[in-house]
């Protein structure tokens, strides 16, 4: 098998995956997590801060970075509206997506933000942080 097949068959993984997400989330389901109060309140600040302000063309480093904003966001608003306190901790009841989402960042976390680029990324001078993403060719 070539690389182009191969590629091509986890393209079709990919799809498969994506039909059992789709599966997962009409069932709606939940995760009943723990959150530390002070995480709790970081993601309910999120939540309530203005971004309102358009954004000019974003690399894709900092596409990722909006992402995971947003989903910090979306759940400060779960913990807004659910969360239970409990001690020093809050209790919440996250849509499995969510939840996913944040398990995910931290088995994939982004390279270091420098703020906008400079150009002087010695890969593609796009992004700063393209050097860290892995050539899959290597």
């Amino acid at each position: 098998m070539n690389d182009i097949q191969r590629y091509a068959e986890y393209h079709a993984d990919s799809e498969v995956l994506a039909a059992i997400g789709a599966r997962i989330e009409a069932q709606q389901p939940v995760v009943t997590v723990r959150l530390p109060k002070e995480l709790a309140e970081t993601a309910v600040a999120a939540w309530e801060r203005d971004d309102e302000d358009e954004l000019p063309q974003e690399d894709r480093l900092q596409q990722d970075l909006r992402d995971r904003a947003a989903y910090l966001a979306l759940i400060g608003l779960v913990i807004q509206q659910d969360g239970r306190p409990d001690g020093d901790e809050v209790v919440v009841d996250l849509p499995v997506s969510y939840a996913g989402v944040a398990a995910r960042a931290t088995s994939e976390p982004l390279p270091r933000w420098d703020g906008p680029s400079t150009g002087s990324c010695p890969d593609t001078g796009d992004c700063p942080g393209c050097a860290a993403e892995p050539d899959p060719l290597d």
